[in-house]
């Protein structure tokens, strides 16, 4: 979360946004940023990816780029290498490992999720070498060799052009933290002409994984007529593309092609209110779903079914293994808004009407002394599918390498003679916990298989509690507090305070209580020029020059608390959103900082659902009348929204279409596998330093031993949004 490809960083690797077919890779590593460790020092790399720390570029470091060459500079004591990598291979002999493949300067290796007996076209004799010096460039490009390298069947390619002025390096590290990469630019392994700013490793390709997905996407093409399939960078749409499948022939006879992730999709397959946001009737609803559902309105249902809330509630307090009672552990939940609290330094006042709202009310009809979960005045409105939050290390995200997330989003009723319906969800946003390139394809297949069942059919809706009981059951994330997968609980709500408010709230001891806690991605709102209570302070324009697009919001900036304990929407002003005082927002001015402000401001929460996005106020309306699949906003279904900054750009959104394309790649991915670097290597392609040959003359290690990850996710960008 991814995991995707990206500039290596000790700390943090944003990941890149994902353009339309025929950009340049110059242009998807625009917006990579990243922290690394150098001599230990901390430096931060800025938008554009350079392989050598700034105060080395320019430096001649490099030295002569032939295998002979760089023996040569290994031996000299301007570098002083030799020794210092004798002593890193010894131990790695010594315990049996593979000291060129755990290197594996350049050895990229490619290899398809699919079984061997997965019969594939019959394969041509590749081309002789003389015509793979061709490397074409504008994007991600792999060609098969005629006769495998040590380290590969296929070479893997990418152009990246430095910034006019400047000076390629040698290296470029990419990957994750814990599986870089080392890709080369000096004429050694893999690389064709040093210098020319293509980057190449060797590679280990299934060809039948790819015979696989080429001939999927042509069916697809087919079968429904596909013109065209919309394109994003980040969250907004920047186009429609043909549709084209893997070239499978090409590859096969040994020419470069483009290996860009499949978006291949057609509205209706996958269908976007079967796989992605549930929100039928006839699967959220009692009505339609029984077995399932409570409604807290008309009293139909089953009460504690396995999509209400208080069955979901109970396995994420977790008794048999905390000792938590479920009762008390949404009460404790529900009386954090009874008093004022202290977040992250800020104060969140108080919403007390909670007690009229939601508290008293259900505790009487519980009988007055605890809480009957099995008519909590929550009906569920959707089941959403977040696979699309799986990279990045982001807060909404999770971790590295997992399967996004799982949410159910609850609105608020009031029962009575005429139930209420209130302008409050409550979402329970999961951690899948998958993880893995195998697994996390199964995981987006299995969504992909309700597409062919019939929406609310007693089959569909048992596939899709086979889905989510993978998740949200008791002890199903052993290591999180209270084995609990929850990542987070949220709220968005006008019914118990005013304005318009976002709270997070989450599990953080072994054992535990949800305590509430700072709002992701969103910072205090004295920070915004935009809300009538900005403190004067210009550090949000500090943040966002210093910052790259996409980082994690931290608590605390330039010395300051940053982080708010809350978002309202203050006013509640549809038009709100995040400003800035200093920086010029003309976008036709570079850099384009009002580009950056943008990013930063669709991240928040408040802004998310309300100016950037011309939301009011919920993605999900809680106030959708009963029988009525819950409405969604235009930011999810399809919406063009003029810049609320500078009055320009517009942009365009349509969020389901986006995670639609997602979904669609990373069943049809490829998965990418490549030996595991250790730290002293990747220093020193960071470094410029030139790499030891064995690094290109010894074997790689067998595949099954090596690190995997998504090709879709090469070229995702970070999503730290709702």
């Amino acid at each position: 979360m991814t995991a995707g490809f990206a500039v290596l960083g000790m700390h943090c690797q944003p990941r890149r946004p994902k353009f339309g077919v025929g950009q340049k890779t110059s242009l998807r590593l625009s917006r990579i940023g990243a922290t690394r460790v150098y001599r230990d020092r901390a430096w931060a790399l800025g938008p554009n990816i350079h392989g050598v720390p700034p105060h080395l570029r320019g430096r001649d470091r490099i030295g002569a780029r032939n295998q002979k060459g760089t023996s040569e500079n290994m031996r000299s004591a301007k570098h002083g290498v030799c020794d210092t990598t004798e002593e890193l291979l010894r131990p790695w002999r010594r315990r049996g490992r593979w000291a060129g493949a755990a290197a594996a300067v350049g050895a990229l290796a490619l290899a398809g999720c699919v079984g061997d007996d997965d019969a594939g076209p019959e394969v041509p004799t590749p081309v002789a070498a003389a015509s793979q010096a061709e490397t074409a460039a504008g994007g991600l490009m792999i060609q098969l060799l005629d006769k495998p390298d040590i380290a590969g069947n296929a070479r893997v390619t990418l152009r990246n052009d430095p910034p006019p002025g400047g000076k390629a390096p040698p290296y470029l590290v990419v990957g994750q933290t814990e599986n870089p990469i080392i890709l080369r630019d000096d004429g050694i392994g893999a690389d064709v002409k040093a210098g020319d700013a293509v980057y190449s490793g060797f590679a280990n390709v299934d060809q039948t994984a790819l015979a696989v997905r080429s001939r999927n996407e042509s069916a697809q093409i087919s079968q429904f007529k596909i013109e065209s399939v919309p394109t994003f960078s980040g969250r907004t749409m920047s186009g429609n593309v043909a549709p084209v499948a893997f070239d499978i022939n090409s590859f096969s006879k040994g020419i470069a092609v483009a290996f860009d992730p499949s978006i291949i999709f057609a509205p209706v397959s996958p269908a976007a209110n079967k796989s992605l946001l549930i929100n039928d009737p006839n699967v959220v609803g009692a009505v339609g779903d029984p077995s399932r559902v409570w409604d807290p309105c008309t009293g139909a249902g089953t009460k504690m079914g396995a999509f209400t809330f208080g069955k979901l509630m109970t396995e994420m307090a977790n008794q048999p293994l905390t000792g938590i009672n479920p009762s008390n552990f949404v009460m404790q939940w529900l009386q954090t808004w009874q008093a004022t609290q202290t977040i992250n330094t800020f104060n969140v006042p108080a919403r007390p009407n909670i007690a009229t709202q939601i508290i008293n009310p259900w505790l009487a009809a519980s009988g007055g002394v605890s809480l009957d979960l099995g008519i909590a005045p929550f009906r569920l409105l959707a089941i959403v599918n977040r696979l699309d939050l799986r990279t990045g290390s982001s807060t909404y995200g999770g971790s590295t390498g997992n399967a996004g997330e799982l949410r159910f989003v609850f609105g608020l009723v009031k029962p009575g003679r005429t139930c209420q319906l209130l302008p409050m969800t409550v979402i329970l946003e999961y951690g899948v916990p998958i993880q893995g390139c195998l697994p996390v394809k199964s995981w987006a297949q299995q969504w992909i298989n309700l597409n062919s069942l019939a929406l609310g059919s007693a089959a569909y809706n048992t596939a899709l509690q086979a889905i989510t009981d993978q998740v949200v059951l008791r002890n199903k994330a052993p290591s999180k507090p209270n084995g609990s997968a929850l990542n987070q609980l949220r709220t968005n709500e006008i019914a118990i305070g005013n304005p318009w408010e976002l709270r997070q709230f989450n599990l953080r001891s072994p054992i535990d209580f949800l305590h509430e806690t700072p709002v992701a991605q969103t910072p205090d709102r004295r920070f915004n020029a935009f809300d009538p209570g900005w403190s004067g302070s210009t550090l949000l324009d500090t943040y966002i020059m210093l910052t790259p697009i996409g980082a994690t919001v931290p608590l605390s900036f330039a010395g300051n608390p940053f982080l708010g304990g809350a978002a309202p929407v203050t006013n509640n002003n549809l038009s709100y959103f995040w400003k800035t005082t200093t920086l010029d927002l003309d976008p036709t001015h570079s850099p384009n900082w009002n580009d950056n402000r943008f990013q930063f401001s669709l991240n928040t929460c408040n802004a998310c659902h309300a100016g950037e996005t011309r939301t009011s106020f919920t993605h999900i309306n809680p106030t959708t009348p009963l029988g009525s699949p819950a409405a969604l906003s235009g930011f999810l279904t399809g919406i063009t929204v003029t810049d609320p900054a500078f009055g320009a750009p517009t942009r365009s959104f349509n969020d389901l279409a986006r995670r639609q394309s997602d979904l669609v790649g990373v069943a049809n991915s490829a998965c990418l596998r490549f030996p595991r670097i250790e730290p002293e290597f990747v220093k020193m392609a960071f470094e410029g330093d030139p790499l030891p040959d064995v690094l290109v003359s010894q074997p790689v290690a067998p595949v099954s031993e090596q690190g995997a990850f998504l090709v879709e996710d090469f070229f995702k960008a970070p999503i730290q949004t709702h």
